[in-house]
């Protein structure tokens, strides 16, 4: 528990990290798309995305849900990198993620009581609530925190406090991603035992 709480306390330090290293190193006056803290976002979703890859790939009996997150994940990590699909025309990232979310949310409902059964499942897990936390802190209260006009006063920049706890959400959602590995993983193995 000491050694989970020391990596927990690690990763939540990164946010204030990347922030630093954008105003002090890097002498950013504000975050922008090409930021220590929007890379490392980026790649943590990236990573994300990875993991529930492997899931995938590794046909686990969460197979349709890890489908579903996968998709959810990759969508999020397509609107993150807007910036050059703007390069593109603007606006052009809301294609890739259609196209993500649909064929997801299509795979995934093929079969619906598989589906339910693994959500479930997922519900009781210590990953759904690291994840239903950084999911809250990214789309919820890193928008009203971080767009309040108080900090245009203080700050003269939203964005260093909404970018900072979207980090801070994000490394909590990866958190989340690697319990989940993790459990889908192990379950496959103990699977795969019994029926050695």
């Amino acid at each position: 528990m000491i050694k989970i709480f020391a990596i927990f306390c690690i990763f939540c330090l990164t946010p204030v990290l990347c922030l630093y290293v954008d105003f002090f190193v890097f002498k950013l006056e504000s975050i922008g798309e090409i930021s220590l803290s929007e890379i490392t976002q980026e790649m943590i979703l990236l990573i994300i995305c990875v993991i529930y890859a492997m899931c995938i790939k590794n046909k686990a009996k969460f197979h349709r849900l890890s489908v579903l997150i996968f998709g959810f994940f990759t969508t999020m990590l397509i609107r993150e990198l807007d910036a050059f699909f703007d390069e593109i025309r603007h606006g052009s990232w809301i294609y890739p993620t259609l196209l993500v979310a649909i064929s997801s949310i299509a795979y995934a409902f093929k079969d619906p009581k598989h589906l339910n059964d693994e959500l479930e499942r997922y519900l009781k897990t210590r990953s759904f609530i690291v994840a239903l936390c950084g999911l809250t802190v990214v789309l919820v209260f890193s928008r009203v925190f971080g767009t309040m006009s108080f900090w245009m006063h203080v700050l003269n920049d939203k964005n260093t406090v909404q970018e900072g706890l979207e980090l801070f959400g994000y490394i909590l959602c990866l958190m989340s991603a690697v319990l989940y590995g993790r459990y889908v993983l192990k379950f496959n193995k103990e699977q795969y035992a019994r029926f050695k």
